[in-house]
């Protein structure tokens, strides 16, 4: 048995597989299962390996680009082409897959003939990223090669093979994607009391300012493992692009209140630096003086500015968390615009979190600055 080399051979030159075959892990596999998330965005990895060959039986190796040309991914049970949410790629994007953390429940195992493990030499593999929007079902996925329209091989038997040896079913592999609807985390696992609170750490230089910092952590679990993060906005992430659009709050205590004032600051996940977009937030601009006038004043404080004299930068960044930080001061002050003009306090706000699996979750954040509670929920 010969091998055709790329100068005598094509796809086109394909009239048989000798194997073929849809797995998870190892092409021993005929009717695995895999777990996935279906929010759209997260891929769960599946693979195809075959052996193309001519009328004789002799090996054909097929470029990547023949190969994702012929190849496609079919629903096993009546081979019609994915849909019902179900997309694939030959790209992974780049949403983390991690079965373990998934929460999908497997059915019983269905029976299978005994694994190959003597696999041909000639082998060649494929992977598909597989991805399913929220409301899909469970779909058991097969492949399917196509040569022309009129000479074509599946692993679903189901399907009528139009190679016309009575070979049906003689490739009767398939995947089983297992689907779990996006996960909805509380407040509490996100770290927080059960009434919401969060507690703060002061940090920065406190000790020659009227202002200082403190950082409050929101460290999300899923199934009570740390859950890696993506990014956070104002907005819901759209086609799995990061949460758009900045966030903030800023709101004032009561005349007897050892906290005057409260002006929010955020970093992404893992980053060092504010957001420079929500520190602060407009239309808040400045700080001054109560007794100001009321157009820009030269002795206004700048809160971004505030932020570097006395801390500067994120002090417990990591990628499984999400720092928020409150700039707090003791003396009173009135919130101006850009114009110099009196802006009214927000005290609280929405943020949207993408985490690494491609799942959306939304926070509310409020902070009491009269009683210095930062509450999410």
């Amino acid at each position: 048995m010969n091998t055709h080399s790329r100068s005598t051979a094509s796809l086109a030159d394909v009239k048989q597989l000798t194997y073929f075959q849809i797995y998870k892990t190892h092409p021993s596999e005929e009717h695995g299962t895999i777990k996935l998330f279906s929010n759209g965005n997260q891929q769960c990895p599946i693979k195809v390996g075959l052996v193309a060959a001519d009328a004789n039986e002799n090996p054909i190796t097929l470029t990547a680009e023949e190969l994702k040309t012929a190849l496609k991914l079919i629903f096993y049970d009546d081979g019609s082409a994915l849909g019902d949410g179900y997309a694939s790629s030959f790209d992974q994007n780049r949403f983390t897959w991690t079965e373990s953390a998934i929460p999908a429940s497997h059915p019983d195992a269905e029976p299978s003939r005994a694994p190959r493990d003597d696999l041909p030499a000639a082998i060649q593999v494929v992977t598909f990223y597989v991805s399913a929007a929220s409301g899909s079902s469970g779909r058991a996925l097969a492949a399917r090669f196509e040569v022309t329209p009129e000479l074509f091989f599946t692993t679903s038997p189901s399907v009528h093979d139009s190679e016309g040896q009575e070979r049906d079913g003689e490739f009767d592999s398939s995947v089983e994607v297992l689907l779990a609807e996006p996960p909805f985390l509380s407040a509490t696992d996100f770290g927080a009391a059960s009434n919401g609170i969060v507690t703060g750490r002061k940090v920065g230089d406190s000790t020659t300012y009227f202002y200082w910092a403190t950082e409050y952590y929101l460290n999300p679990k899923l199934n009570g493992i740390a859950l890696p993060l993506d990014s956070v906005g104002s907005k819901a992430s759209v086609g799995g692009n990061p949460p758009a659009g900045a966030f903030g709050f800023y709101t004032h205590g009561d005349f007897f209140a050892h906290v005057q004032w409260g002006v929010s600051y955020y970093s992404k996940p893992g980053d060092t630096v504010a957001e420079s977009g929500g520190l602060p937030m407009p239309p808040l601009h400045s700080l001054v003086a109560v007794s100001a006038p009321h157009d820009a004043s030269p002795n206004a404080d700048y809160p971004y500015a505030m932020y570097e004299t006395c801390v500067g930068h994120i002090v417990g960044p990591d990628k499984h968390r999400i720092v928020i930080g409150i700039l707090k001061g003791n003396l009173a002050r009135q919130f101006r615009n850009v114009s110099g003009g009196t802006v009214a306090e927000v005290s609280g706000t929405t943020m949207h979190i993408l985490d690494a699996y491609g799942n959306d979750h939304t926070l509310s954040l409020s902070y009491n600055a009269s009683k210095d509670e930062f509450t999410i929920g």
